[in-house]
């Protein structure tokens, strides 16, 4: 099958591997691309003969293997862009806005305790607008998460998060099970 489109409507790829079977990979794609466009060869031995034909054929390479595709790919911005969220809230009823606050600032202290980079990024806002039940109070909060950097890129806080949060989940259940088998549920 031989299936070519313009520049502009493909999808940059990497190939993580530069030996054989790699190379030839990228040999593949470079003469039938398709849909796809390769962006990177990435291995671990910046001596090997694969990187070495990419970066002849003007291919970008790194010997830094999955982290030159973290770097590269996934994040190409320089500097990295940290991760953020914009939670939009609408409550069904009226509420204080001093209890809101202190609810949202408890709570991200919380998240702290088990990721140390959640952070709101502005104080909260009220805002009141037009909205598919009429006007309404919308609450917006700006939140920023800096990743740990123990194995992923700081910058990576979305991932960070989840993998805390997973130990976090995991911590309460093994606290529970060990009181079950104590008995002191």
């Amino acid at each position: 099958m031989n299936v070519q489109s313009s520049p502009d409507t493909r999808v940059k790829v990497a190939i993580i591997g530069s030996g054989n079977i790699g190379s030839d990979l990228m040999y593949k794609l470079l003469k039938q691309p398709g849909h796809m466009e390769l962006a990177l060869l990435a291995g671990i031995d910046p001596a090997s003969e694969g990187l070495a034909h990419a970066r002849s054929l003007g291919i970008a390479s790194s010997a830094e293997g999955i982290n030159a595709i973290v770097e590269n790919i996934l994040n190409p911005a320089t500097p990295p862009i940290m991760m953020r969220n914009t939670v939009y809230a609408i409550p069904e009823r009226d509420f204080d806005e001093a209890k809101v606050v202190a609810s949202i600032e408890r709570m991200e202290a919380e998240v702290q305790s088990y990721v140390p980079g959640y952070h709101l990024k502005n104080p909260l806002i009220f805002d009141i607008q037009e909205t598919p039940w009429g006007k309404k109070t919308v609450i917006v909060l700006l939140l920023e998460v800096e990743g740990a950097g123990d194995y992923l890129p700081k910058y990576a806080g979305n991932l960070d998060i989840m993998t805390s949060a997973a130990r976090r989940v995991g911590e309460m259940m093994a606290q529970r099970l060990l009181r079950a088998k104590e008995g002191v549920l």
